[in-house]
């Protein structure tokens, strides 16, 4: 499952995911992408381009970890940016890699060899047959909030 807005990434992604005979969906914004992942055949990997309409790669990362059910899913994120705290920030968040663009043609060997990596980690949780949909937990938690402090302001209100 990939999200990607810029055509001339898409082209590019789709040309190298093909030749790799890899399975794909692609959505162009964050709302299309959470929609979407939860009415396909659960993805063996996310492919997260941080700068896309809607809700960009780390509020879909972050909607991706706060539901349980996602846990088997590894997720890389896929960018233009090489800063630190991009990348920071990925870790955080969850992301299992972090690739620089454009895709060159080995590719789908990075996305193996990053499956291949996290085989581990992330075979200790089922994938499920079918995905329910995806709900965050906390809107808070997508947008950096303090979403403690707001509960314990509603706490003390009662």
């Amino acid at each position: 499952m990939v999200l990607e807005d810029d055509l001339t990434q898409i082209r590019t992604l789709k040309r190298v995911l093909d030749v790799a005979n890899l399975k794909y969906e692609i959505a162009a914004d964050g709302s299309e992408f959470l929609e979407l992942i939860s009415m396909i055949p659960p993805p063996d990997i996310a492919i997260l381009d941080i700068n896309c309409p809607v809700k960009d790669g780390f509020e879909v990362l972050a909607s991706i970890r706060a539901n349980r059910a996602y846990d088997y899913l590894v997720c890389v994120m896929f960018s233009m940016s090489s800063e630190s705290k991009d990348i920071d920030k990925a870790t955080r968040l969850g992301a299992d890699g972090y690739e620089v663009k454009p895709p060159e043609a080995k590719f789908p060997e990075t996305i193996a060899r990053i499956l291949r990596e996290h085989e581990h980690t992330r075979k200790q949780f089922t994938k499920p047959d079918t995905l329910p949909p995806l709900l965050v937990k906390a809107e808070a938690v997508v947008k950096d909030r303090n979403w403690m402090g707001d509960i314990d302001s509603l706490l003390d209100e009662i």
